[in-house]
C-alpha cells in the first residue's frame, strides 16, 4: 500500500510534465504503471481507484495536449500558405460548374427539376 501511495503521488505531481511527453514516452509510463498495479493486485493488494482515475485523467490530458499541438501546427501551416488567382480554361470551368450544381454561365435561372 505504501508503494502504491508513493507511486500515485509521484504520478499525480508530474501530471503536467506527462501531458507534454511524446507518444512513446507516455505509453511507456502508462504501461509500466499498469504492470505495477497488476503486480500489486497479484500480491493481494487492493489497487486504489485513485490510481486508475489518475491514469485516465493523465491519458485525457495527454490527448488534449497532443490535439492542441497538432492543431496549432496545422493553423500555422495554413496561415503560411499563399493563394493566388489563376486563369482556368473554359472547359475545365464548365466541368467544375456542372459538378458543383451551378448553372452554366449565361444560362440564367435553372429550371426546377421534377422528381
Amino acid at each position: 500500500d505504501a508503494a502504491m501511495d508513493r507511486w500515485l503521488k509521484l504520478v499525480s505531481v508530474r501530471g503536467a510534465v506527462h501531458a507534454g511527453l511524446g507518444l512513446r514516452e507516455f505509453c511507456f509510463l502508462h504501461d509500466k504503471t499498469v504492470v505495477f498495479s497488476r503486480h500489486l493486485e497479484a500480491a493481494g493488494a487492493k489497487v486504489l481507484p485513485a490510481l486508475k482515475s489518475t491514469l485516465h485523467a493523465q491519458s485525457r490530458a495527454w490527448l488534449e495536449g497532443m490535439h492542441a499541438r497538432a492543431r496549432s501546427q496545422l493553423l500555422a501551416t495554413l496561415e503560411e500558405e499563399v493563394w493566388e488567382a489563376v486563369e482556368v480554361p473554359g472547359p475545365m470551368q464548365e466541368i467544375a460548374r456542372e459538378l458543383g450544381g451551378a448553372p452554366p454561365e449565361g444560362a440564367g435561372e435553372p429550371e426546377p427539376r421534377q422528381l
